[in-house]
């Protein structure tokens, strides 16, 4: 399937399976209903925990002044699970020098809010966003590479089950694997990973999926 269709097809989705899940989600959470389908197995395993935080943190700088933790969290909550966010204080007067450290949960969160928010206006001022000093070491521990047929979805809508998200996905070839990390009181955390059977299909869908928006509440 190429990219043009691809997108045509997902766009032929919104006017039609989404209208149905967006009907579905309404009337969940006017019965207080969990979502079915979202309960799985931790996506962290065999990787030592100092690696795994330094992979999952970005520098940021040029931070508005005004801005605060909380408004970083809301920020980069968009692209994965927020473990931390630390900015850099001055001790006389308590407020923050416009940098800090904001660090996911996953690896595969932090490089997509490098692609996305490095040079981003917030607050009147472009980010700048960097990996830490210890990065490269880290990433010389022989860390392993992510299977190229396997994609890191994020700001997934809470409407959007697994098995909703694997027939959105499955057009572009067989999926084998459809995660999203999961989360008692919404669900899901918003963010996962699709596994396709070949290479090509997972590169498709990345480039036709990427930044489309689905399911809009």
């Amino acid at each position: 399937m190429g990219v043009a269709k691809a997108r045509a097809y997902a766009q032929e989705l919104q006017q039609t399976v989404f209208k149905d899940i967006v009907a579905q989600e309404l009337v969940r959470r006017a019965e207080a209903q969990p979502l079915p389908g979202t309960v799985n197995p931790g996506l962290r395993a065999g990787v030592d925990a100092r690696t795994l935080s330094v992979l999952s943190r970005v520098y940021v700088g040029s931070i508005n002044f005004e801005l605060t933790e909380d408004h970083m969290r809301q920020v980069f909550g968009e692209f994965g699970s927020v473990c931390s966010v630390s900015m850099a204080r001055d001790t006389n007067t308590g407020r923050h020098k416009g940098f800090g450290f904001v660090e996911f949960l996953v690896p595969e969160a932090a490089a997509l809010a490098m692609e996305i928010m490095d040079g981003t206006v917030l607050g009147g001022r472009a980010l700048k966003l960097g990996r830490p000093n210890n990065y490269a070491a880290a990433i010389a521990q022989n860390f392993p590479r992510p299977p190229a047929n396997r994609i890191y979805v994020a700001n997934v809508n809470r409407a959007v089950t697994e098995s909703v998200l694997q027939e959105i996905f499955s057009p572009f070839g067989k999926v084998t694997a459809c995660v999203l990390a999961p989360d008692e009181s919404a669900g899901h955390k918003g963010w996962g990973f699709v596994e396709f059977e070949g290479a090509e299909a997972a590169e498709q869908a990345a480039q036709a999926m990427n930044g489309l928006e689905l399911a809009a509440l």
